[in-house]
């Protein structure tokens, strides 16, 4: 047989066995980047004490690809119950624009970010210190629902009202029960919000028309009170979380008042 016959006869037989061959890794991409999520987004992975070590942080790490659009408000929770979680995110060009230790609940890393412009985005999820295990990262649009926004009259501001198990439950922080209010501050002027109640620990977030947060609080009022100072750069609606850190629930007031 001729060795042209031959290589006819075995041409299938190659194409067959480079076909099935598994693709092999491409040694320039990081260990552990994966595809790129879809938000709203859950993904559950696997820290390892041999991952590539974060540059920054100078921890094992796995960096995950995100694509945000403007003009929305993202948070993004990297929850562990096997090691105190650590999270940054980059953009495409690798620069930081924000970190977190513990901003979730317990050791649980929580970032809340406002993309200025569409693109491409990186979280790299590590740890604080020390362990390595199994790890969650989630991701979704921040989203609450508004009611119309109040201006503040003369004498302030006063509100007597409860937090009770018919309130939706936060997306930050502790993720506890909430209410929410929104004002219409002035800039230049400088306000004074406080939180107080009997029945529970106060906790106060305060945040921009894309819920940015600006300022929270717990015991600045004194005792288990809550109180933030505020002076607005621009004229806009602001958003009041009134929430509570124990997870206990009942009466509180929200006051409102323009300093002098």
């Amino acid at each position: 047989m001729s060795k042209m016959i031959v290589a006819l006869l075995m041409a299938p037989l190659f194409a067959f066995l480079a076909a099935a061959a598994p693709e092999q890794p491409d040694p320039k991409k990081a260990e552990g980047e994966k595809g790129t999520l879809k938000v709203p987004a859950s993904f559950e992975g696997k820290l390892d004490a041999n991952d590539p070590v974060d540059a920054v942080h100078n921890q094992p790490a796995k960096t995950h690809k995100l694509r945000l659009a403007a003009g929305k408000s993202y948070v993004i929770d990297l929850i562990s119950s096997d090691f105190d979680t650590y999270m940054r995110l980059e953009d495409g060009a690798g620069k930081q624009l924000a970190e977190d230790d513990d901003g979730g609940q317990d050791t649980h890393s929580q970032i809340v970010f406002s993309p200025e412009k569409t693109g491409d985005f990186k979280v790299i999820a590590t740890r604080f210190e020390e362990g390595t295990g199994a790890y969650a990262l989630k991701i979704e649009e921040l989203k609450y629902k508004l009611a119309k926004a109040q201006e503040i009259p003369k004498g302030g501001l006063s509100i007597d009202t409860k937090l009770d198990n018919t309130d939706p439950f936060d997306q930050l922080g502790g993720k506890q029960r909430f209410k929410l209010y929104s004002l219409k501050l002035e800039a230049g002027k400088a306000y004074t919000l406080d939180m107080t109640s009997n029945h529970f620990d106060s906790f106060l977030r305060l945040m921009d028309s894309r819920f940015k947060v600006l300022e929270s609080d717990d015991d600045g009022g004194g005792n288990l009170d809550a109180r933030i100072t505020f002076r607005p750069r621009e004229n806009g609606v602001f958003h009041i979380i009134a929430t509570t850190l124990d997870g206990e629930l009942g009466d509180f007031n929200l006051r409102v008042k323009e300093d002098n």
